[in-house]
């Protein structure tokens, strides 16, 4: 009988890694002399340290935020970003800042700074001391806001160039220009240039207003400035 049980141990001893954990609780151990019957304990998914065995485990998610290994039913009871569920796991992962509330970005009286830098692969956003800088992945959107409300008027859109306040100080230019066109020739309607449209608004049973272009005047005498259309 002894040598029967060990037998069975060094059988069992090569067999049981090779079975899932399910199939090791469903084998019948009872009765097996010398042998404590029972299956090793199944790993908890805290166990795992990597994204690939985590969601290689059942009921086991990876939360990329944490860096951790939870169950499934404790990512989404959990503030969890970045959430792999199933192989392949992602190379790398970006997380995520959200702000709830007012966000205030200033200067520090002694140091300065309270500057923005903003940039991905195909766009940048530049807000500091010396320029404003917007460079856009696709369209560029810029609206005032609708308001409600009888003799209400909308918001206004204002684009203003700086002025030189000091003595021969020159005014900054404005510059408004369509995208260009890259075409072959001797091929018709290939690689059309931007239109530039500017219109007045339209009014709804009301009086619509004027579009307006105007040369810079003078105060002193240096003559006006003429209007080239």
């Amino acid at each position: 009988m002894a040598t029967r049980s060990t037998g069975l141990l060094l059988v069992l001893s090569y067999a049981l890694p090779l079975v899932t954990w399910a199939e090791c609780e469903s084998l019948d151990l009872d009765g097996v002399s010398g042998l404590e019957a029972s299956c090793p304990k199944e790993p908890a998914c805290d166990d795992y340290l990597d994204c690939g065995s985590c969601v290689a485990a059942e009921a086991c998610a990876w939360c990329a935020s944490d860096q951790r290994c939870l169950e499934v039913s404790a990512i989404f009871t959990r503030e969890c970003h970045g959430t792999t569920f199933d192989a392949p796991c992602p190379t790398t992962w970006v997380p995520e800042t959200r702000v709830v509330g007012d966000f205030i970005l200033e200067p520090d009286g002694l140091f300065g700074g309270g500057q923005l830098h903003s940039s991905g692969t195909a766009f940048e956003l530049v807000v500091s001391d010396e320029i404003i800088k917007l460079g856009s992945a696709s369209d560029v959107s810029v609206a005032a806001g609708e308001v409600e409300g009888v003799n209400a008027a909308g918001g206004a859109l204002i684009l203003e160039a700086g002025s030189g306040d000091e003595l021969q100080g020159g005014g900054g230019d404005m510059s408004f220009s369509a995208g260009s066109g890259a075409g072959y020739r001797f091929v018709e309607k290939n690689g059309v240039a931007g239109t530039v449209q500017v219109a007045g608004g339209a009014a709804f049973w009301g009086d619509a207003n004027l579009f307006w272009v105007s040369a810079g005047t003078s105060e002193g005498p240096v003559s006006e400035a003429p209007m080239i259309i």
